[in-house]
This record gives C-alpha cells, sequence and structure tokens, in this order.
C-alpha cells in the first residue's frame, strides 16, 4: 500500500488554518504574506523590465492577496492593479473546454462523436474529428499560417472566422500526434453554439462567467469600452516599450479571444475545484493526459496542460500569449493553491511563469513558518 505523504498534507492543512479559516486580512500571517508578495511582484516586474503586473494568489478557494505593480498604460501613468483587465489570450481554452464538459453532463454531446454529426456546416476530412481530438490538440487541424496571429481582420459570427481554416487539410490522422491547434479549439464555440441555440458568449455568461462570479470575464470585441483595460506593448529594438500593435481576436474567441482579471481567474479556478461548475469526476476526467494511438501519453488533458512540480505535487492549467500580452494560470490541487499572473507585454512568458511559480512557494513557507511558530 502506499504510504500517505504526510508532509504535504501537514502543508496543506496550515496553509488552510493559518490563513483562510482562523486568520482575518489583518492578522500577521495574512500580513506577512501580502507584504512578501506585493515585494516578489515587484521584484520581478523591475527585474524583468515589465510595463505592468498583477498578480493573485489563493488558498483553498480564497483570494489571500491580489495586487498589481507598474502601469496598465505607461502613456497615461494608470497603475495595474488586481482589477486590470489583460488579454489571457489561451487560457481561454480552459474556460471553453469547461463549457463543452457541462454540456457532455447534461447528455447533450459525446466527446467521440465525430464533430460533423454536431457541427453540419463543418466540411467532410479524410479521417473523422471528435471533440476529444480538438480538445487535446490532436486533431490534425492546423495552427496560425503567417500572418493570423495578429490579424486585423473583424468576424461577426463564430461560424466566419472558421471559414478561415476548415476546408483546409488535416495534417495528421487524428489521435496519432500532439500538435497545438488553437483553430481546433475555436470549434468549440460553434459546437456550444449549435447544441445550445445560445451565442457562445451567452452561453458562458450564464453557465460558467455568472456562476463562478467572473464579473470582469468577457470576449474582446472591438469598439467596446472595457473599464480597467490594460494597454498593451511590445519590446523596441532598444529594448524600450513600444504599442502593441492593433489585433482583432473575434477570429479566435474559444482558443485565445477572452479578457480576464488575475482575480477572476482564480474564481474560475476555485469553481472548477468546488463542483460550482462541473463534477468532481469530470474534472478528473479533464485531468487525465491523453493517450495517442501509439501509446505514448501526452502532457494535455481536456482543456489543460498537466505537469508536477516538486514541492507542490500536481499543476493543471494554461498559458496565455497575445498581442501586447502574457498570462499564466497554475492550480495545485494537493496543495490547495492556485495562482494568476498577467503582464501587459508580450513575449514575457518567462516572466509571468517565474513570477507565478514563486508565488505558490511563498503561499508553502508561509505555511512552514506559521506551523513552526504554532508548535513553539
Amino acid at each position: 500500500m502506499r504510504r500517505p505523504n504526510t508532509s504535504r498534507c501537514f502543508i496543506l492543512l496550515f496553509i488552510v488554518v493559518a490563513l483562510v479559516s482562523v486568520a482575518p486580512a489583518s492578522s500577521g500571517a495574512a500580513r506577512r504574506l501580502a507584504e512578501r508578495a506585493r515585494a516578489l511582484t515587484e521584484r520581478v516586474r523591475t527585474e524583468d523590465h515589465l510595463p505592468g503586473v498583477s498578480a493573485a494568489l489563493s488558498v483553498d478557494g480564497k483570494i489571500v492577496w491580489s495586487g498589481g505593480s507598474g502601469y496598465a498604460d505607461l502613456e497615461n501613468l494608470v497603475p495595474a492593479t488586481e482589477k486590470t483587465v489583460y488579454r489571457i489570450a489561451s487560457i481561454s481554452k480552459p474556460i471553453s473546454a469547461v463549457a463543452i464538459m457541462q454540456l457532455v453532463e447534461r447528455g447533450k454531446i459525446n466527446l467521440d462523436e465525430d464533430i460533423r454529426a454536431i457541427v453540419p456546416y463543418f466540411p467532410q476530412k479524410r479521417w473523422p474529428v471528435s471533440l476529444r481530438h480538438l480538445m487535446t490538440h490532436t486533431s490534425g487541424i492546423r495552427h496560425y499560417k503567417p500572418g493570423e496571429f495578429g490579424t486585423k481582420e473583424h468576424y461577426d459570427t463564430v461560424k466566419e472566422a472558421l471559414a478561415v481554416f476548415m476546408n483546409d487539410p488535416l495534417l495528421f490522422e487524428p489521435g496519432t500526434r500532439f500538435s497545438y491547434s488553437t483553430f481546433g479549439y475555436n470549434i468549440l464555440a460553434a459546437v456550444v453554439e449549435e447544441v445550445t441555440g445560445l451565442s457562445f458568449e451567452a452561453y458562458l455568461k450564464s453557465n460558467v462567467w455568472g456562476p463562478a462570479g467572473m464579473t470582469a470575464t468577457r470576449l474582446e470585441k472591438q469598439g467596446e469600452l472595457v473599464p480597467h483595460r490594460a494597454r498593451g506593448y511590445v519590446r523596441g529594438k532598444n529594448g524600450d516599450f513600444r504599442n502593441a500593435p492593433f489585433t482583432d481576436v473575434s477570429l479566435k474567441w474559444a482558443g485565445g479571444g477572452m479578457i480576464s482579471t488575475v482575480e477572476d481567474l482564480l474564481r474560475f479556478a476555485r469553481s472548477i475545484l468546488d463542483g460550482t461548475l462541473i463534477r468532481a469526476s469530470t474534472l478528473r476526467q479533464m485531468l487525465t493526459p491523453y493517450e495517442l494511438k501509439n501509446g505514448k501519453r501526452t502532457n494535455y488533458g481536456l482543456g489543460f496542460a498537466l505537469g508536477h512540480d516538486e514541492k507542490k505535487g500536481r499543476v493543471f492549467g494554461h498559458a496565455g500569449g497575445s498581442t501586447g500580452f502574457s498570462s499564466r494560470l497554475f492550480i495545485y490541487p494537493d496543495v490547495g493553491i492556485a495562482v494568476a499572473v498577467m503582464t501587459n507585454l508580450q513575449g514575457a512568458g518567462r516572466s509571468v511563469t517565474r513570477l507565478a511559480q514563486n508565488l505558490a512557494d511563498l503561499a508553502i513557507e508561509t505555511s512552514r513558518k506559521h506551523a513552526s511558530r504554532e508548535r513553539r
């Protein structure tokens, strides 16, 4: 029989006790955590020369710290805060995947049926393509061609956006290879619309964002006024900041076209862990690595990238990179920690990953110190 990891259980117990169950916002443990998290965020932003950063940390579903450093808008000197709205890019994928799994739970669709049975206007391919193939990036549907990632073209409907790629041949037989594809994920929006009769946005508002309390999350639509929206930047040849070029993300709403805040992403994390959005059995299914036809397993499930951390056990979540923005959402279920980090700089994946991992480590360290004091 496998022995339980008592140190991990001990860490989780004291994280919950120290920072959630008995600790009000003004308690010593919570105050020290907030001070160190704020300092860490400021240090990473300064060292990595980022325009603005927002971050949030939750323990056992409760946000224990959130804040920002630098500027959401450099020209107007608008500070970055926990309320700043960023493009979350591919973190849109797990949100779209949860919407699909809700429909699976309700018996509306089957993960393994041919996509053409659900979306009749999707053209026939050499091999059948299933929802499971789309959600695990094993469909053979291509990713971006040059110029498509930063397109300025606007699409009024999901169907119009699918026309960009859906007539192209598959790159390989579905289920035989892993090949990351935002376009494959865009088909999920069409599935939601065909099955429910609602627009993709309306379904998300009623069934995902609303129940999770994600009040700042929406599809990005050019022309709409968005409170607290960050301005995106790229680095110039000399390392200076330049305004990011205009991009219209209506091409990829399901795969990379949502905007949100760090706190909303942690509300999403809480709502998939506590059963608000999906059942526990459904989450387990989503966190199961996909097995290719040759027997090899990928590090991706149904909408989530999967991994393992020596200190914190299992980790799942997603990375996001868009024109002018970089983001990370990491969820550590074995220790009850979730962390979200966003910056308004394109190509800053290493920076937001480093900050997210360090904030999670900080929560572990804080719990250990608190536990040591309690034992004295």
